[in-house]
């Protein structure tokens, strides 16, 4: 089961009040495959939202929309069969079936609450929503471009920012910003879809962090363990060239220390040197012997 369909799954086993059911019934109409006096359907790979789309529209008009079959891939469709049935599902929601283009009815979103409900059917008619393991991305689909416009415009009133997009006769309104579809679920009623999201997000975060101090660490150790190649070639040419022994006392300290701990870090050095000599002070001397080595070559 795709994340999208468990979030449809998730908004149709919402408990709805009275207004909030015909908002629902509104956007899964509008936003399904037609909605004209010449077609009202919805079409569909899984035949229980073919079944919910029936439902609803029975609940709401009385009329009892037939489900076929088609096609290769076995689609469900869900439609109204006839002329006069579908004047009046179309009038119930105060459509004539001859509107061009096809427009939003504000009329059948009727309270605050409402909007989500309309919101949860539109999404269950054309919606997808990308799996957050693997990136953020929610998408409407609709082949009317003055409806997709109707809904981001209802969707930008409350802060809910969808992009529009156009695509081979079809137009999308897509977001791409997790927590503008974290927002967007929970408007719709999708609470454990939400969570599941913010879950995600977390999980990659801690992940990313995790990652990123490894690279970290592992880079400090590559410059720690260069820079140390470095010190003990010079320490071995000052030996070669008889000026090792011409090195102050502290510095020839350090040398040794270098030369018997070949990975250890300015900080390991401090505490193997008993603090006799600073972190920065073994960081300046064995600057030192590099120098006079580069000097002595």
């Amino acid at each position: 089961m795709t994340f999208s369909t468990k979030v449809k799954t998730e908004l149709m086993q919402r408990e709805l009040e009275p207004c909030c059911k015909k908002a629902m019934t509104y956007g899964l109409l509008l936003f399904g495959k037609d909605f004209s006096a010449s077609s009202v359907r919805l079409s569909t790979e899984h035949k229980y939202i073919a079944e919910f789309y029936a439902d609803r529209i029975k609940e709401q008009t009385g009329i009892e929309p037939v489900i076929t079959t088609s096609g290769k891939n076995k689609r469900y469709v869900a439609s109204v069969k006839t002329n006069l049935l579908r004047a009046k599902v179309l009038d119930y929601f105060g459509h004539t079936g001859k509107e061009v283009p096809l427009r939003l009815n504000r009329a059948n979103i009727q309270d605050d609450c409402c909007f989500g409900a309309f919101l949860a059917g539109v999404f269950i008619a054309c919606g997808t929503v990308t799996t957050p393991e693997k990136n953020y991305h929610m998408e409407f689909s609709t082949p009317y471009q003055r409806l997709c416009k109707d809904l981001m415009s209802l969707m930008n009133e409350i802060n809910l920012s969808a992009k529009l997009i156009s695509r081979d006769y079809s137009y999308s309104l897509y977001i791409k910003n997790s927590e503008c579809i974290e927002d967007v679920l929970t408007t719709m009623g999708a609470t454990q879809a939400t969570l599941k999201v913010m879950g995600t997000k977390i999980q990659k975060d801690i992940i990313n962090n995790v990652n990123r101090r490894t690279n970290f660490d592992n880079a400090n150790i590559a410059r720690t363990v260069g820079a140390s190649m470095a010190q003990r070639e010079a320490i071995k040419l000052l030996r070669e060239r008889g000026a090792f022994n011409s090195l102050d006392e502290t510095t020839r300290l350090v040398a040794l220390a270098r030369e018997e701990n070949p990975i250890a870090s300015l900080n390991e050095m401090e505490t193997i040197l008993e603090g006799k000599v600073s972190r920065s002070g073994i960081n300046h001397r064995l600057k030192k012997i590099v120098k006079l080595a580069e000097e002595t070559r």
